[in-house]
């Protein structure tokens, strides 16, 4: 993805996540999405952050078994492994 079209989705879903319930399961897939696409840009360092600070909420919110949160703790991995 262009980074400018990023930069202009991630506004978006920033402002969309930010006027909506913090522990709302759509705003934690935007959340995702946000994590997602920073990794994708090139910037696995920030999607590590922004996966980690993440799976608090899929925890509380979905449970530590939902294929949601099993996939934010791949990308986690995934993305540690990566980084060495």
């Amino acid at each position: 993805m262009h980074a400018s079209r990023f930069d202009c989705t991630r506004r978006c879903c920033l402002t969309a996540s930010g006027s909506s319930v913090p522990n709302h399961p759509a705003t934690l897939a935007t959340r995702a999405n946000i994590a997602y696409l920073t990794g994708e840009v090139g910037d696995a360092g920030e999607a590590l952050r922004l996966y980690r600070a993440l799976l608090p909420g899929y925890g509380r919110v979905l449970g530590p078994d939902h294929p949601h949160t099993l996939i934010a703790r791949g990308h986690i991995a995934r993305l540690t492994g990566g980084a060495g």
